[in-house]
């Protein structure tokens, strides 16, 4: 009898991680993801994805840049919706994620067949606005409306107020 031993695919990682993540669970996650490093199992692009989305929900800056260097590394690129978080996390850390967050929002350009919701928009803008990039907030601001979604009454108020004085303060 021949024993066949098999190995999880990327897909299959990237699901287990995901549902680590529904239930909170880093360590777990961490521990599956050293554990297949160990059984020589490279991670592939859909688990690092899962695992980005995750870092920038728990606001893990430098974690989840070494994970996007991970990905860019392996040639693979992240979805629209993270792109997009990735922007607002990094704007909002303030110093010294100035040219990250400058960055981020290129992204928004990229896949234009690609619709969000109006709320993710002005969550991002909002972001970008706290982080005191005005320029950036505008342009994410075009695209949104670009993509047939009009801007909220107190988000054109924040837009223009923040235009009008350059002042760097956060948009509740």
């Amino acid at each position: 009898m021949t024993v066949v031993k098999l190995s999880p695919d990327d897909l299959c990682i990237a699901s287990m991680v995901a549902a680590y993540e529904k239930k909170n669970l880093l360590d777990k996650a961490l521990n599956l993801l050293m554990q297949l490093e160990k059984d020589g199992r490279e991670h592939g692009v859909a688990t690092l994805g899962v695992l980005v989305n995750w870092l920038v929900k728990l606001q893990l800056i430098d974690e989840a840049g070494q994970v996007l260097g991970m990905i860019a590394e392996k040639g693979g690129s992240l979805p629209f919706k993270s792109l997009l978080s990735l922007c607002d996390m990094y704007s909002r850390a303030g110093t010294g994620a100035e040219k990250k967050a400058r960055q981020a929002p290129g992204g928004v350009e990229a896949e234009e067949e690609e619709l969000l919701a109006p709320l993710v928009f002005e969550n991002i803008i909002k972001g970008l606005l706290a982080g005191g990039f005005v320029h950036d907030a505008q342009r994410v601001c075009r695209v949104m409306e670009t993509q047939g979604f009009a801007a909220s009454q107190p988000l054109k108020v924040a837009l223009s107020v923040s235009q009008s004085f350059g002042l760097n303060r956060p948009v509740k």
